[in-house]
């Protein structure tokens, strides 16, 4: 299997400043009235972190496959051993790192004094509970529960599914083995696909508490584990036996690739949401040019020039550290008394917050990330 899979760097970057923007655009919309621009942002955003989950399935199977291959008379409990302790080293760290300083560090007044006035505030309430939420990882749980849980650990919802997918997938993989992984595969997007919907209709009616069956749908809706079975297909597909399918071969033409690429933009640019199938809809479209990418080869320049592959290797801090940067950098500006619908605040708003991000992010990954990366790599 191929050792380095082009534009994927990139892409990772790509997505991980889409959300970005998405969620500079929902903190300003507390103050700032809705436009188009913002909507499109909104649900790019969305959109963004499927992606991460396809592309996450994609990686995870493709790694497990190459780790197979090299290492085929090592127990199965070696292999999972190996397995969960590098996502480990690689996940928890920085998640554990902002934990710390949100609850430690970062007065907790600090919050209070940038959001609206009307905006929750679950850690004056719930100070114990959110504690001992996030020290065990159970964002999503925590944040569904506690009124959106703390702002500065948002993100670490997309976390939660991709720990809970890390503890059974590799298990299933193993026992399916490489000639059925396929049939593994296709069962679990189909299982969860169905779980998807079920949530969807029929899941709010077996509550009785209102708060629960919102909690409980809310939960199961973002558990797109179709997302990461439909990435692990892309690596079961390019296997050496599967390579020359007629399949493969004819989804190897490169104008698929340029054709989806532009649908995507289109599909995003005119606002189209599907509504309630909107994940599935677009999981289905971003996979299908995923793997026309890898099958074709193609290269676009620039997400391969050198700064966006960086900026793609740091963008796990980009994804995680964001929020407390919108909040700081709109801290920052409120002395001045800008007119928050003003573009000289947006422009300052956006870049300000971005340049933060990046520059957080590096910093984050030379002086920090990259200890427990040797660690795993060893």
């Amino acid at each position: 299997m191929q050792k380095r899979i082009h534009n994927l760097d990139g892409f990772r970057f790509v997505a991980a400043f889409i959300v970005l923007l998405g969620h500079a655009t929902q903190f300003r919309h507390t103050y700032v009235i809705w436009t188009r621009g913002q909507h499109i942002l909104n649900i790019a955003s969305q959109v963004a972190v499927s992606f991460f989950f396809i592309l996450s399935g994609f990686l995870i199977t493709h790694l497990l496959l190459q780790y197979q291959e090299k290492n085929k008379e090592a127990k199965l409990s070696s292999r999972l051993a190996s397995f969960y302790r590098r996502r480990m080293l690689r996940i928890w760290p920085l998640y554990y790192l902002l934990f710390f300083i949100c609850f430690f560090v970062i007065d907790r007044g600090f919050l209070a004094s940038v959001m609206p006035k009307d905006f929750p505030n679950p850690i004056a309430h719930h100070p114990t509970e959110l504690t001992l939420g996030y020290l065990f990882f159970m964002p999503n749980y925590t944040g569904n529960y506690y009124d959106g849980g703390l702002y500065f650990l948002g993100p670490t919802w997309s976390l939660g599914v991709e720990e809970f997918f890390y503890l059974f997938f590799p298990i299933g993989f193993y026992l399916a083995g490489r000639k059925n992984l396929g049939k593994y595969l296709v069962g679990l997007t189909l299982v969860s696909f169905l779980l998807f919907m079920f949530c969807g209709k029929a899941g709010p009616a077996l509550f009785d508490n209102e708060k629960q069956a919102w909690v409980v749908t809310s939960y199961l809706y973002r558990y797109r584990i179709y997302c990461f079975a439909l990435g692990g297909l892309i690596a079961w597909a390019m296997l050496p036996e599967n390579r020359m399918s007629r399949i493969n071969h004819f989804f190897s033409k490169k104008f698929f690739s340029f054709g989806l690429g532009i649908l995507i933009i289109y599909l995003l640019a005119t606002y189209k949401t599907f509504g309630f199938l909107m994940h599935p809809v677009y999981t289905i479209i971003i996979t299908l040019f995923l793997y026309t990418v890898i099958c074709s080869g193609i290269r676009f320049s620039p997400l391969n020039f050198s700064p966006v592959v960086y900026l793609g290797k740091i963008s796990y801090g980009i994804y995680l550290l964001h929020p407390l940067c919108i909040a700081t950098m709109f801290y920052l500006l409120k002395p001045f008394d800008l007119n928050l619908q003003s573009n000289a605040f947006a422009f300052l708003f956006f870049t300000g917050t971005a340049v933060m991000t990046i520059g957080l992010s590096i910093l984050s990954y030379e002086l920090f990330e990259k200890f427990f990366l040797r660690l795993r790599d060893k």
